[in-house]
């Protein structure tokens, strides 16, 4: 029977969900976590510990587990695993991102400079370093704008500004909470992003050989006009018709491709526009919360 290496943080919440499915498609299921399980001396293979926020680390103890126990794929399920999955399934030569590709993707910054340079239409971006004097000066591109840390997902710390005083205040409030989040280094620095108006949807796809097989649309009914964007509804399926989701699928498909990303579940979100979808952001994973506790595929329905 095949083994799959499953990358979950210890605190996730979607354990259950992923052990389900596991036994459902007929496979040895092994769950890596960065934390040690109480149970794990009594199934030697099915836990394994790895350091995830060094993904080279992963490396020595996913080869001596491999050895007793062969893993016939890996899977990172959240932003802080994808990484170390990566070069894990790297490692053991088994389909896999590139993880010079999955950093991209994570980076704020590096994306949008793939995206643009790969004609992936994106909103406008600059890049500024916390503390300068002119961190907090007007973008060329005008306002409304958006500041947005580089790493940190859900929306958090996201925040829409209209003038220079309120970018300002945005700035000095983003700061505080990236100076506060583990993980997050503000040597990094921040975007300034043009705002782009129109509905949110997010598109999930499965990558084989780096052809994009849309699954699923989400719509976000909520307006999202800001000044803040935080994560409450997604519907599906869609209310968006099939020629515009048709070209949401073209749009995320070049933006996988921007970015060098080949291989397994995508998370794409982009703004309808007048003009056509534009990529917010991609993300290397399956998406978050409970949504995708609605889709099923068994039968060939979504």
């Amino acid at each position: 029977m095949p083994r799959l290496l499953l990358l979950l943080p210890t605190r996730t919440y979607r354990t259950p969900a992923l052990l389900a499915a596991a036994a459902r498609c007929g496979v040895e299921l092994t769950v890596a976590s960065e934390e040690p399980s109480s149970v794990s001396q009594l199934n030697p293979s099915g836990f394994l510990t790895l350091p995830f926020s060094v993904p080279e680390d992963c490396v020595a103890p996913v080869l001596a587990f491999h050895q007793q126990f062969h893993v016939d794929a890996v899977i990172g399920i959240d932003d802080a695993v994808v990484e170390a999955a990566a070069v894990v399934a790297r490692t053991l030569e088994l389909p896999h991102n590139d993880p010079v590709s999955v950093a991209a993707a994570r980076d704020k910054k590096r994306s949008r400079e793939l995206l643009v340079a790969g004609n992936v239409p994106c909103p406008e971006s600059e890049w500024r370093a916390w503390g300068e004097t002119d961190c907090d000066c007007s973008p060329e591109f005008g306002f409304p704008a958006v500041v947005k840390p580089l790493s940190l997902s859900a929306s958090r710390g996201v925040i829409r500004v209209d003038d220079a005083a309120a970018l300002s205040a945005a700035v000095s409030r983003v700061e505080s909470i990236v100076a506060e989040e583990e993980g997050c280094d503000l040597e990094d620095g921040f975007l300034v992003e043009s705002f782009v108006s129109g509905p949110e949807v997010a598109v999930e796809g499965l990558l084989r050989g780096g052809v994009l097989e849309v699954l699923a649309v989400f719509d976000k009914p909520d307006p999202l006009e800001g000044p803040y964007f935080e994560e409450s509804i997604y519907l599906t399926p869609s209310r968006l018709g099939p020629v515009i989701q048709a070209e949401l699928g073209q749009v995320s498909a070049a933006a996988c491709r921007a970015l060098g990303l080949v291989e397994g579940a995508v998370h794409v979100e982009l703004r309808v526009t007048e003009s056509g979808p534009v990529v917010i952001e991609v993300n290397p994973r399956a998406i978050g919360g409970l949504c995708s506790d609605v889709l099923r595929f068994g039968t060939g329905l979504g």
